[in-house]
């Protein structure tokens, strides 16, 4: 059991097909089918993150307190202040400007990520993690702020 939760733990969701194969036991097979292993053994159901239910394999829940949502804010806050600083100083930009500028660009990539997840890979857009780079964005914005009057 220990190793067939190592095997699951190391392959990307991505590479996650859940079936249904006899009535009560769920299997997780990778596309390249490497490994075949019970996920209804293992501790919390499947541990690919997926839910079986009445057939269909649905996503894990979209939680607010995350990595996830912890690495949208900081990568959105990076953008935001790289993308300012280069407009500004590289740029012909304002400081007011530059902000703008900032700000549009990383949330142009935020919302192309999640209409990535959705029309691609994942099949869902998150909401929370639009969220999350806005409140990245402000951070970014605010830090560009306090440096600017230094």
């Amino acid at each position: 059991m220990i190793m067939a939760f190592a095997l699951n733990a190391m392959l990307p969701e991505s590479q996650c097909l859940c079936v249904t194969a006899p009535p009560n036991m769920r299997l997780h097979d990778t596309m390249n089918h490497d490994a075949i292993v019970s996920c209804s053994m293992l501790p919390g159901g499947t541990a690919c993150g997926h839910r079986q239910v009445a057939g269909q394999v649905q996503n894990k829940p979209d939680r607010w307190f995350t990595q996830d949502k912890l690495v949208h804010c900081l990568v959105s806050a990076y953008m935001t202040v790289f993308f300012s600083g280069y407009a500004l100083w590289y740029g012909s930009a304002a400081e007011n400007e530059s902000l703008k500028i900032g700000m549009l660009v990383s949330l142009s990539l935020g919302i192309g990520k999640e209409l990535n997840d959705r029309y691609g890979r994942k099949h869902s857009l998150s909401w929370k993690d639009l969220a999350a780079d806005i409140l990245g964005i402000g951070l970014g914005m605010l830090f560009m702020r306090w440096y600017l009057t230094e």
